[in-house]
């Protein structure tokens, strides 16, 4: 089989590509190794209600490229306000002057952080190391473990203040995955893992379901897969690449769902969040209660303690326990059942999102930067500060698309 551009992954990136390839009438494939299209955007649906177990909201709204066909499509999108932020000291909940002492020490780290990084790249726990103040290691794990799914101590403090993503924040009524999936082409072929790729324009590229050939191809994987090998290249990867993908590790953001019994709902209203003050080096767990309208709870947690708790039941039982730290010694009891995700695990991602090593922030343009025809998109490359992201990772497959028409003009 033959075709102008093949496209692997049909993930955000690759949706956006051939969206954008079909639009100028150019043959393309869209190769999916999974089952489903979306890849870290997937929407699930629960008996306790929709759950997004990837991507759940729609950052930096006013430049995010799903937002305006969201609202073509007529899905209503929400401000992702909470109902109710809870924060527990660890005898009690805070007042609201407490909670206000909180968020100017949030403002304090993020100036910390950034006259830091001013300087020169430092880890992000170095760059707020002097900032004196209780509630520093609950605002570092958040801004590292939670937001860049990264170790703080692993993590370009100048990576994360190129992508603060300061915007506002929407939430897709059916869930960031449920709007993806229809925008993904009905000729997307999926169970099809590419194994091998030969060339850098015109391409060979051979898949589970046989040998593709194309003059161009654009690897939408993710920076995980990438690094793992999964995927063979004859020649070998540049070294620039190979250079930038080391500088680029996947971090991990899980989630936990947590069903209560019939007839037992959580403490809070839906849409409220709770967590509790960290002590320096301690993970903890971010709650959000009925997320789009569900009976359920979310918990959030990441970067090393989400690898260490990669197993379901050693996540189900960190939940738990922290959990009844927040609300009381039996108040898990109302749980009938916890599901996690598995993104760290499954071989088609191998992690949520990557990050940037210190001093490897610049690492993201080089993968941005083809290689003749083989063009790599996705999250991992965007350096307009919507890294890990979806909308970041739409964008992406649009610059990929435009730059295959460029090669397909010159070859």
């Amino acid at each position: 089989m033959e075709t102008d551009v093949a496209i692997v992954g049909a993930g955000a990136a690759g949706i956006a590509a051939a969206r954008r390839l079909r639009s100028l009438g150019l043959a393309h494939v869209l190769l999916e190794a999974g089952t489903r299209v979306g890849g870290r955007a997937w929407t699930r649906r629960l008996a306790s209600g929709r759950f997004d177990a990837g991507a759940a909201w729609l950052h930096d709204a006013e430049r995010n490229p799903l937002v305006p066909l969201a609202t073509a499509a007529g899905v209503a999108l929400h401000h992702a306000a909470f109902h109710e932020r809870r924060l527990h000291l660890g005898a009690r909940w805070a007042t609201p002057a407490e909670l206000a002492a909180f968020d100017r020490a949030a403002g304090r780290f993020d100036a910390t952080a950034r006259a830091a990084c001013a300087v020169r790249d430092l880890p992000l726990a170095e760059a707020v190391a002097g900032l004196d103040d209780p509630f520093l290691p609950t605002l570092l794990y958040f801004e590292s473990c939670l937001i860049a799914a990264a170790d703080p101590a692993r993590l370009s403090a100048h990576d994360w203040r190129d992508n603060a993503l300061l915007g506002t924040n929407l939430s897709p009524e059916r869930g960031v995955g449920a709007l993806l999936a229809p925008l993904a082409p009905r000729d997307v072929v999926l169970r099809a893992a590419v194994t091998r790729i030969s060339g850098r324009g015109p391409v060979a590229l051979e898949t589970t379901n046989g040998t593709l050939r194309a003059r161009a191809a654009i690897l939408t994987v993710s920076a995980g897969v990438l690094q793992a090998g999964a995927i063979r290249f004859a020649p070998a990867l540049p070294a620039r690449w190979q250079e930038a993908l080391a500088s680029l590790p996947m971090g991990l953001l899980s989630k936990i769902v947590l069903t209560p019994r019939a007839g037992a709902p959580p403490p809070l209203r839906a849409g409220s969040v709770a967590r509790r003050r960290l002590a320096p080096g301690e993970p903890g767990m971010f709650f959000h209660i009925g997320p789009l309208g569900a009976r359920h709870v979310v918990g959030f947690f990441g970067g090393p303690v989400a690898w260490e708790a990669a197993d379901p039941r050693a996540a189900e039982a960190f939940a738990r326990a922290e959990w009844r730290r927040l609300f009381g010694t039996t108040a898990d009891a109302i749980f009938a059942r916890a599901a996690a995700t598995a993104w760290g695990t499954d071989p088609l991602f191998r992690g949520a999102y990557a990050y940037a090593l210190p001093g490897g922030a610049a690492a993201r343009a080089v993968l941005a930067e083809p290689e003749a025809g083989l063009i790599l998109a996705g999250e991992a490359v965007r350096v307009d500060g919507l890294a890990g992201t979806v909308g970041g990772a739409w964008l992406a497959g649009e610059a990929a698309a435009a730059h295959a028409v460029r090669w397909l003009r010159r070859a």
